[in-house]
């Protein structure tokens, strides 16, 4: 679970790494605001906020990355990765 509020689904990127058996989560939020003022004094209010995450998540060799359920809501990012079931990797 990963915690990564202001990022929409678009900005956020996943990579398995089969050299390590890991995830690469990256995401990128850039958001800008501007209020206008009315009235006598009238002003202009402008933020612009931006940053950057990167994450690697190492997993065990039996876990199975290609079959995650990635579920991205209200700005937090959860990722469940089975175990594999006999066979290689298994235990």
């Amino acid at each position: 679970r990963i915690d990564i509020p202001g990022v929409t689904k678009d900005d956020i990127k996943l990579h398995i790494r089969d050299s390590d058996n890991s995830l690469a989560v990256r995401a990128r939020k850039h958001k800008d605001f501007t209020g206008v003022g009315e009235g006598q004094g009238e002003f202009l209010h402008r933020e612009c906020a931006f940053g950057r995450l990167h994450r690697l998540i190492p997993f065990p060799k039996n876990a199975e990355l290609d079959k995650a359920d990635v579920k991205y809501t209200n700005g937090v990012l959860e990722i469940s990765v089975p175990k594999k079931t006999g066979g290689e990797g298994a235990q």
